[in-house]
């Protein structure tokens, strides 16, 4: 922020902050300035990518397949990048054969771009082929064993197999290389939920809330971590705090209905 301060052209930094907004959970401050590093002249694959990834965390994808386009000049890699993007959007849509082309082109383009075997183990991420999956998820890691979404996809895995201290190491890897990840957290949160460590639980998912307060996935967690603690006042307030925003979402709605069971209000 000093630096944009003495230059508010600092294309670098404008990149730098908006990729730091996105990670803490900003999506529309990172947005911010990636338009602002477009407008000072950043070359279209610097704003763009990581603009897409603006897009797919807020649900606008759409805007992913029409408004990213890379020149002619763009490398393999950068088009690689673009591939996944798309393939995410395509996800998005429930497209999914147009999904896995692009999927399969971004590996084409680039075998090292560990996002486009994640995006193939994603497809397969309804079916019961979890050791299909898993190659997938291995194979990104090989290629980029620093990569958070790689980390958090073994960790997923590693739940869905009920390997809770395998899914443990991975989630605690993933801690390691972003420290503040809103994803990291959560999952931390939901597993150490799941094994009982109501502490650890609580102090990753109170980490979130206090960077954002109004994001319903963590109101969600934090009311599930409350009712398992049988703190039923906070709880209620937190599931309250999601259905404001999702008026119908059934968990929420469920964990007000247990709420409501065990302290025998039955009216």
């Amino acid at each position: 922020k000093n630096a944009i301060k003495e230059d508010p052209n600092y294309i670098e930094a404008r990149i730098f902050l908006g990729k730091v907004n996105q990670v803490t959970g900003q999506p529309l401050a990172a947005e911010k300035e990636y338009k602002k590093a477009k407008q000072a002249g950043a070359k279209a694959a610097q704003w763009m990518l990581p603009m897409g990834d603006v897009y797919i965390t807020l649900g606008r994808f759409d805007e992913v397949l029409t408004q990213l386009k890379l020149g002619t000049d763009a490398t393999p890699t950068e088009l690689s990048q673009l591939s996944v993007l798309r393939g995410m959007a395509y996800t998005g849509l429930d497209q999914i054969e147009k999904a896995q082309a692009e999927f399969e082109r971004a590996v084409q383009l680039d075998d090292k771009n560990p996002k486009g075997y994640l995006g193939q183990a994603a497809l397969l991420g309804k079916t019961d082929k979890l050791d299909d999956i898993e190659k997938l998820v291995v194979k990104a890691i090989e290629v980029a064993p620093k990569l958070v979404d790689a980390q958090l996809a073994m960790t997923s895995i590693k739940l869905r197999k009920k390997e809770i201290d395998a899914a443990i190491i991975s989630i605690e890897k993933g801690r390691e290389l972003s420290p503040y990840n809103i994803r990291v957290l959560l999952a931390a949160a939901d597993i150490y939920l799941l094994k009982g460590d109501l502490d650890k639980a609580q102090k990753d998912v109170d980490t979130v809330l206090k960077a954002s307060p109004s994001l319903p996935v963590a109101n969600y967690v934090k009311a599930m971590v409350s009712f398992a603690q049988k703190d039923y006042e906070s709880a209620k307030n937190h599931a309250e705090k999601v259905l404001r925003v999702s008026k119908n979402y059934l968990p929420a709605i469920k964990i007000l209905g247990a709420i409501a069971l065990d302290r025998g209000e039955y009216n």
